[in-house]
């Protein structure tokens, strides 16, 4: 006995078995952000004369 399938759900043979990406791609984008915040406080400390590190992980 074959199970049947909810309608929509079959892949004919010649459909294409692609789907779409979702999400974040850009493997960049923490880095990039982190740098910036970085960047950020080291303007901000600077102008007001602090003495600090700056520090990542």
């Amino acid at each position: 006995m074959k199970k049947e399938e909810p309608e929509g759900t079959k892949i004919e043979e010649d459909e294409s078995r692609t789907y779409l990406a979702s999400g974040l791609n850009n493997t960049l984008h923490g880095n990039i952000y982190q740098l910036k915040l970085l960047m950020l406080f080291l303007k901000r400390g600077l102008d007001k004369s602090y003495s600090f590190r700056l520090a990542t992980e």
